[in-house]
């Protein structure tokens, strides 16, 4: 169980967390990109929907994979319950001054009163993650990769918005992958072992 948890925040690191990263560096192209220039406004709203991701990997991780399966639903409903009148609250409170932001912000707070609550009813296995699990290789990957794309800006603002976008996904997701390639990171290695017996069985 332990291990299979484990592996399952892996997982969610090697994709999730470039994913938010990129998102929320790049709101604005984003935007733009996929909505039109109109929606750029909307860019405080979405960096902090994507802070909201960090706090979902973890509630997802501590209500739908341990506290359901371990039996105990009356806490992670607990959780559900208060924070549905947490967010009600705060969305009556800051929609009608700061619209899009403060509902986003609302929904940040909420997930972070989840992911607290449902985080002390797992304390056995936040531990184990503690013990076992290098955040170390995951942050500083992710670290290096923004700085590797920031390093990149002078070439990319001088490219259309759909080249722009493609020069930074190849530097940031590139560089955070082949970091964690070669600090033997055990998703990566698997992704590729199971590229490489893909192509073979292709044959």
């Amino acid at each position: 169980f332990k291990l299979l948890l484990k592996k399952s925040l892996k997982i969610t690191l090697t994709s999730m967390l470039p994913i938010s990263v990129f998102i929320f560096i790049n709101a604005e192209d984003v935007l733009s990109f996929l909505c039109g220039k109109e929606f750029v406004v909307a860019n405080k709203a979405l960096r902090i929907m994507m802070l909201c991701t960090v706090a979902l990997m973890l509630t997802n991780l501590f209500g739908n994979q341990v506290l359901i399966p371990k039996g105990n639903e009356k806490r992670y409903t607990k959780s559900v319950f208060i924070g549905m009148w947490i967010n009600l609250i705060l969305n009556s409170i800051l929609i009608p001054k700061y619209k899009s932001e403060g509902a986003a912000f609302a929904t940040l707070v909420t997930e972070g009163f989840n992911m607290i609550w449902m985080g002390k009813g797992c304390q056995e296995e936040m531990n184990y993650l503690k013990n076992t699990l290098c955040l170390r290789t995951y942050i500083t990957s992710i670290f290096i990769a923004i700085i590797l794309e920031i390093a990149c800006l002078p070439i990319a603002n001088s490219l259309t918005l759909f080249w722009r976008l493609v020069v930074k996904t190849i530097v940031l997701f590139v560089g955070y992958y082949g970091l964690l390639f070669i600090q033997k990171e055990e998703i990566i290695l698997s992704g590729i072992q199971w590229i490489k017996n893909f192509i073979i069985n292709r044959k």
